[in-house]
């Protein structure tokens, strides 16, 4: 979790902030913009959101009763005789209260999820085809002009 979260940054940091392939933002030293920060915030808020819900989805098992052991066995939900025994965690039961209190939501992270792949094979499949310049490599010719045009590079 903690990698996806850096990546996330990291990624956020080099390519800046875009809208439908336009970029919006660059994030540059000493010289990103307030705004740029404000909706970097956001985009953090909504990572750690969807984070806490994936989690769920990456590892049901540990997240919803941990490194806990009865009886030399580890908790699962498919030992019910005993479950009454193993603490639930609270990422979960939040998750399980949402889930049956609203199963609206479960539907739409369902199909969510479903076009997230999706847009993501499509994203994956362009970018292998595709015989463009690396936006990185765009950025690091406006940096090398920027510094020739101060003076810094003779």
């Amino acid at each position: 979790v903690c990698y996806i979260f850096l990546a996330s940054i990291y990624g956020i940091m080099n390519l800046g902030i875009k809208f439908l392939f336009f970029t919006i933002f660059k994030f540059k030293r000493r010289r990103t913009q307030p705004q740029a920060l404000l909706i970097m915030t956001m985009i953090v808020g909504v990572l750690i959101l969807v984070l806490s819900q994936e989690i769920l989805t990456m590892a049901p098992q540990y997240v919803t009763f941990g490194d806990q052991v009865v009886d030399g066995v580890p908790c699962s939900l498919n030992m019910m005789e005993k479950a009454k025994q193993c603490v639930v965690s609270n990422v979960s039961a939040f998750h399980g209260r949402v889930t049956l209190s609203i199963p609206m939501f479960s539907v739409i992270f369902y199909f969510v999820n479903w076009a997230f792949l999706g847009f993501f094979a499509m994203s994956f499949i362009y970018a292998v085809s595709s015989k463009t310049k690396s936006t990185l490599e765009e950025e690091e010719e406006e940096y090398e002009d920027d510094e020739e045009r101060v003076g810094l590079l003779m």
